[in-house]
């Protein structure tokens, strides 16, 4: 049904949410585990390659659908995220996913799908096209609309300026605010040791992950900038 009207897809209805970020997690989770078999076999256990396929297969499914769902609770696809990393990085318990994700250059799921989110309303807002510009003036106005205009005011930023600035500009302006926030929380909340190593603000890859050819190698590094070997 959803997929046949554009009007009930774009008042939000697809059914249970809930139902729906299940089915979008059960397809992400076989997704990952895939990729982590591939890596311990066929992929080398090259990491970079494999948060690539990370990337462009399971972030994909997990933002699927969410630019018109109100997602309220995101614990079951950050699970899926902190999973391959754990996978990938093969790091005990202890190591906290913030640390994970850093290691990683990668945000946490919450903020890739309010970006995907955003960046949908920034789009339907300044190129309308097909039956967009009759529903935008319809009554009541889209809920998950509402929701990315609430969203975009707790970030500090008024939609009425983003839509005047453009897309591109509007664009580059949310992805850094919500990078910055995000930052600051991380900063915050790592281990005294990791944070001494950090020497930029940023979310880049640490060079040693390619640099490093020897699997076992980038292990014991990894191991060390965690600060999780067995004597830690």
């Amino acid at each position: 049904l959803t997929s046949t009207s554009p009007l009930l897809c774009w008042c939000g209805y697809l059914g249970n949410p809930q139902a729906h970020i299940r089915s979008v997690a059960s397809s992400a989770e076989k997704s990952a585990s895939a990729i982590i078999r591939f890596f311990r076999r066929e992929g080398a256990r090259f990491i970079p390659a494999a948060l690539k396929l990370y990337s462009a297969k399971v972030l994909a499914q997990m933002r699927y659908g969410t630019q018109i769902i109100q997602v309220t609770n995101f614990q079951a696809l950050e699970l899926i995220q902190s999973k391959i990393l754990r996978g990938l990085f093969n790091t005990p318990r202890c190591t906290s996913n913030i640390t994970l994700r850093q290691e990683a250059g990668l945000s946490s799921v919450e903020t890739y799908i309010w970006l995907h989110s955003l960046f949908f309303w920034l789009k339907v807002h300044l190129t309308p096209s097909g039956l967009i510009p009759i529903l935008l003036a319809a009554s009541p106005y889209p809920q998950w609309s509402l929701g990315a205009m609430n969203k975009l005011r707790t970030l500090g930023l008024n939609p009425e300026q983003l839509l005047e600035a453009g897309f591109v500009r509007a664009k580059s302006i949310i992805s850094q605010r919500l990078k910055d926030i995000e930052l600051q929380m991380a900063f915050a909340a790592f281990p005294p040791f990791y944070k001494s190593l950090k020497s930029s603000f940023d979310m880049a890859v640490p060079a040693y992950l390619a640099n490093i050819s020897n699997p076992n190698h980038r292990w014991a590094f990894t191991r060390a900038r965690l600060d999780t070997f067995p004597s830690a």
